[in-house]
């Protein structure tokens, strides 16, 4: 049927073509089954993702036997049943690694992405860029989604107009006076690195010398005074504790220090006299009682035994909100839980896993420690507590993934590389008049219109990727260090993967293979104090990496720290020209892990929402419910196109009459065609 439709020429383009698909998950998936059955055989997938339950009601070529198994491998092995003829190479890696450099890109004759994140997609994106690959993006976020189609030169790339930033919020809002459900959970994300992770990466960690100012350099021993600092930070770091009995001790003098004394410590500093409502702290006597209720569970736990009575085990949990004694219950469990895991490690002679633990909304153990955790935080704070189910979807930046969208993008997507394939076995060049985006709507146009193609933009003069490779940095150079610079602006805001620092011909930082060891007694220096004559005002910086064959030129400006707004630019530096902008924010509903750049808690610190951030430009009601459990779909919408002529309208909601859940929709700013 495809052969009768097509020249010979195009039939052939598609069957001897060699196609790379970034990502398996909801939209992957649909992508690698039509890709098989429209003739396409030679085809490579990359995923670092193992399936979960959660993604069995949309990403059909999965099912429960496939639980746990890397998405990769299983994805290719269930399309190519669809087509015996076709080879699928699967790579259960992240695309980020060094083995997909430009040179691995240079081989295919397109690649079609499917990735759940703005970080992986820049870097895809650049990597076809420099490779001179045809790149398709492609995302969907609830009923709306698009295909837009990249050829280096001829059209915008993904980076050409600013996408969603992660969310921030000021480091006293989070640790003094929160307001909403996520500055609770937040604050829990922040208590699980301070007890299980890497404790001076949290912002609620103090260091001895200053605990108004946490250092991550400071020593974090038990050695170290904490008379001056939070009264919790005595309990941070697991004893030497041999007991149930002994952990039952443990774990009243850590919650009442949390729940109650820090609590109590700021209201007689007079922290909220003039809040409309004074927090109260948990009851000393609630924590005794529901310490010593748990004994027993204490006991199995400490033992060995999982398959305990706790608020997690019970029939309907996830989507119960637990009340103050069932939460304290549960954080029980869950350190009781750590703390067996950690000694039995010690005694099997393997690597102890405390002090490393890294939050996963999907690892059972963190979720149910940060929904236990932050709702004891609002029941303080009076703000509403959530469930297990809402607060995930919250912590894990999930967004509602709708299958008959994924597979309406997915289909748009494959019919989009028969097009650009069938132009090249005709001879003929990309351009963006003819290689159109297309974009699905919730609601249809005037014209009645669902899916509305609009030419695709031209590359926009200020991108840095792809067309002007010079950005103006404003930021304070006498504070800030060379580690925060490569931290948080080149690797956080250009989003570089190895990057070399240049002033003039001096190599003053470099990442890779040949990187020079002894370049890293700089990362604590100050700007303003670097090798080389230091980054001053006016000072040209250059930035390079070689992963992804891109060289930006930097122009520093000073600004000192107290000029930024701590709540206008709470990431403390400006970066004009840049496609990474800052100004739009990500969805107010949901927050992943909460990184701090140091773990200093001044006011131009904040703690980012959203690690793994969709890239959708919408935002959501903060206690919006969603249906869907996991965000391999949740993709970056860029302005919807519709030449209807309507600006910007306001948000609409409603429900669907077969589904419970409820859905956001945003009709954004359409540009001129």
């Amino acid at each position: 049927a495809l052969e009768s439709r097509l020249s010979p020429a195009h039939s052939s383009s598609i069957y001897t073509s060699h196609v790379l698909v970034v990502g398996a998950g909801g939209i992957g998936c649909e992508v690698l089954k039509n890709l098989v059955m429209v003739g396409f055989k030679k085809i490579d997938t990359i995923d670092l993702d193992i399936i979960d339950p959660s993604n069995l009601n949309r990403q059909f070529l999965f099912r429960p036997e496939h639980v746990n198994h890397p998405k990769a491998t299983v994805a290719a092995q269930s399309a190519m049943a669809f087509n015996p003829d076709a080879r699928i190479t699967a790579y259960h890696k992240n695309v980020k690694e060094p083995e997909f450099s430009v040179s691995f890109f240079e081989k295919y004759d397109l690649v079609l992405n499917a990735l759940d994140n703005v970080d992986a997609r820049r870097h895809v994106n650049r990597l076809c860029l420099a490779s001179n690959t045809p790149l398709i993006e492609s995302g969907t976020t609830g009923y709306i989604g698009q295909i837009m189609p990249i050829v280096k030169g001829e059209m915008e790339c993904y980076e050409c107009r600013p996408k969603a930033t992660a969310k921030v919020y000021p480091i006293c809002t989070i640790r003094s006076t929160p307001d909403k459900p996520v500055h609770c959970i937040v604050w829990a994300k922040e208590l699980f690195k301070l007890l299980l992770g890497p404790t001076a990466e949290s912002m609620l960690f103090e260091s001895a010398t200053n605990p108004d100012n946490g250092d991550a350099t400071s020593s974090s021993s038990s050695t170290a005074s904490y008379s001056e600092s939070s009264e919790y930070m005595k309990y941070v770091g697991f004893p030497e504790i041999q007991t149930s009995a002994s952990l039952k001790d443990y774990t009243r003098l850590l919650f009442v220090a949390i729940f109650h004394t820090e609590v109590s410590k700021q209201i007689e500093a007079g922290v909220y006299k003039t809040s409309k409502k004074t927090p109260q702290p948990l009851d000393v006597e609630c924590i005794d009682r529901m310490c010593s209720a748990c004994a027993p569970l204490l006991n199995s736990l400490s033992s060995g035994v999982t398959t305990v009575d706790r608020p997690s085990s019970v029939k309907g949990w996830e989507r119960r909100v637990w009340s103050v004694d069932e939460s304290l219950a549960e954080l029980v469990a869950c350190v009781a839980e750590v703390w067996h895991s950690s000694r039995q490690a010690k005694e099997e002679g393997k690597d102890d896993m405390l002090g490393s633990y890294v939050f996963d909304k999907d690892y059972r153990m963190s979720m149910c420690f940060v929904t236990a955790a932050s709702n004891l935080r609002s029941s303080i704070f009076d703000i509403p507590t959530m469930s297990f189910h809402d607060a995930k979807g919250v912590a894990g930046n999930i967004i509602p993934a709708i299958a008959s969208t994924n597979a309406i993008i997915a289909g748009l997507q494959v019919a989009q590389a028969m097009q650009l394939l069938g132009k090249k076995s005709r001879g003929e060049t990309f351009s963006k008049e003819t290689c159109k985006a297309v974009f699905c709507q919730r609601f249809p146009t005037r014209r009645g219109y669902y899916l509305q193609p609009v030419e695709s933009a031209p590359p926009s003069e200020s991108c840095y990727v792809c067309n002007s490779n010079q950005q103006t940095l404003e930021i304070d150079t006498t504070s800030c260090t060379l580690g925060d610079f490569v931290k948080r602006v080149i690797k956080g805001k250009l989003g570089l993967v190895e990057p070399s620092v240049m002033i003039g011909a001096s190599v003053i930082y470099e990442e890779g293979d040949d990187m020079d060891d002894s370049l890293l007694m700089h990362l604590s220096t100050t700007l303003e104090s670097c090798p080389a004559g230091g980054i001053c005002d006016g000072s040209l910086v250059t930035v390079e990496d070689f992963v992804q064959d891109l060289k930006i030129t930097v122009l520093v400006r000073h600004v000192p720290a107290d000029e930024f707004d701590p709540e206008k630019c709470p990431e403390g530096f400006r970066m004009s020209g840049s496609s990474s902008s800052s100004s739009t924010g990500a969805s107010t509903s949901s927050t992943t892990a909460a990184t701090t750049s140091s773990s200093s808690s001044s006011s131009n610190q904040s703690v980012p929402n959203g690690d793994s951030s969709s890239g959708a430009d919408v935002k959501k009601d903060e206690e919006e419910e969603e249906e869907e459990e996991d965000d391999d779909d949740c993709c970056m919408i860029v302005d919807d196109p519709s030449p209807s002529g309507e600006q910007e309208v306001s948000r609409k909601r409603g429900r669907d009459d077969d589904d419970d859940d409820v859905m956001e929709v945003l009709e954004v700013k359409r540009p001129a065609i």
